[in-house]
């Protein structure tokens, strides 16, 4: 009885150690694609959030009023809390605002009052199609901007909290800029 439960060669004594091992590597390996799959369920929770949100602010950029724009800096400030909310940790406004940098700020901010004050000269000309042209370039630039501020925030996110180097957001906007079209193509 005793060789049969323990083998009689070296070879039969280490099968049980290679099993056990090759069932620590699987358990090992089954840890890692629970894991991926948990990213891969808040990278799609993200994203889910992100399309409304972006969608949301196409929306309330089109409307052709003066001063829409303060409704969209709530629409960020919300979708920004709540991708935090997704990934549990706390990202603020400010540092979304500091990720992108005193010249993306003021980049942005420059579009929105740009589109602000031809909103307002738009009710006053002759053009009856001015007001729907301007609306047209607010829902883009302010789904842009969101979309910008939703994958900055998401990689803030998925870094706890930690601030992004000046290179990484660059090659977010680059590529967020590339990919919008096609964002909006598939959120469609």
């Amino acid at each position: 009885m005793h060789m049969v439960l323990y083998g009689t060669s070296t070879a039969e004594r280490l099968v049980p150690k290679r099993t056990l091992y090759h069932q620590r590597a699987l358990s090992s390996l089954a840890d890692k694609e629970k894991n991926m799959s948990s990213n891969d369920k808040l990278e799609q929770q993200s994203k889910a959030i992100l399309t409304k949100y972006v969608l949301a602010a196409t929306a309330t950029g089109a409307v052709p009023v003066p001063a829409v724009s303060a409704a969209l800096v709530a629409e960020n400030s919300l979708m920004i809390n709540h991708i935090a909310a997704i990934y549990g940790c706390d990202i603020s406004v400010g540092t979304v605002v500091a990720a992108i940098g005193v010249l993306g700020t003021a980049n942005m901010i420059g579009r929105q009052v740009f589109i602000e004050a031809a909103r307002l000269c738009s009710w006053g000309v002759a053009f009856t199609g001015a007001p729907l042209l301007v609306s047209a370039i607010g829902a883009g630039t302010a789904g842009l901007q969101t979309y910008l501020i939703g994958l900055i925030a998401i990689e803030i996110a998925k870094g706890g909290g930690e601030m992004l180097s000046r290179n990484v957001v660059k090659g977010i906007f680059r590529k967020g800029k590339d990919d919008f079209d096609d964002f909006i193509k598939a959120s469609a």
